[in-house]
């Protein structure tokens, strides 16, 4: 940015690059201080309230839901510190992106990575809320276990683009699909050597899975 900066001042007498003279308000020669400084306010505060309210919900105080949640991870030490650095990413980026006079154009995509972050903390917030890591093991954030249902059943025996079926065994047949976050020692197919006869990888796997 350095380099860029100093090309930009030799050769066209402005350290600014060409779009943030047109896109920033701070380089509007038109404007005042003052005027630059309520215009910066009006949209730090359009970023923050076209999102809760309007992009997240139809009604006002819904919308207000997601960074609820968000915060929750700040509460609990064990997430409290990527909590910290994905609000400050938040924070931050949307400070930089409000002295974009264009912010509010095309559905405010420039808010967009904030909001990416802002869902992921809500994420972990909802599941912290569900199991909190006090109830169980370290970062065992089990937010439920889904029972396999008729659909995952039925799509088990279809056949594969090679043809084959899948192994639909009495062992596997009551398989549960768990949604989890945590940082435990994955489990691994046994291998072949070990694997009952007429098994295959996917029935290995399937084992494993289920804790068998």
């Amino acid at each position: 940015m350095i380099v860029q900066a100093v090309a930009n001042r030799w050769l066209t007498g402005e350290s600014a690059a060409s779009g943030a003279i047109v896109k920033l308000s701070l380089y509007n020669p038109y404007m005042t201080a003052k005027d630059k400084l309520d215009e910066y306010w009006f949209l730090l505060k359009y970023v923050v309230f076209r999102n809760t309210e309007h992009h997240f919900a139809d009604t006002v105080p819904y919308g207000y839901i997601v960074p609820a949640f968000a915060a929750v991870p700040l509460v609990f030490r064990k997430t409290r510190p990527a909590a910290i650095a994905l609000w400050g990413s938040i924070l931050s980026w949307l400070a930089v992106v409000a002295m974009n006079a264009q912010v509010r154009w095309q559905n405010e995509r420039y808010t967009m990575p904030a909001v990416a972050w802002l869902l992921l903390l809500a994420s972990l917030g909802l599941a912290l809320v569900l199991e909190p890591p006090a109830m169980g093991a370290p970062w065992s954030l089990a937010l439920t276990r889904i029972e396999e249902g008729p659909v995952l059943r039925r799509a088990r025996g279809r056949r594969t683009g090679s043809g084959r079926r899948f192994r639909h065994s009495p062992g596997t047949a009551d398989a549960r699909s768990n949604l989890v976050l945590r940082t435990r020692e994955p489990q691994h197919p046994r291998p072949a050597h070990h694997r009952r006869k007429g098994a295959t990888a996917d029935d290995a796997c399937a084992e494993a899975s289920s804790g068998r």
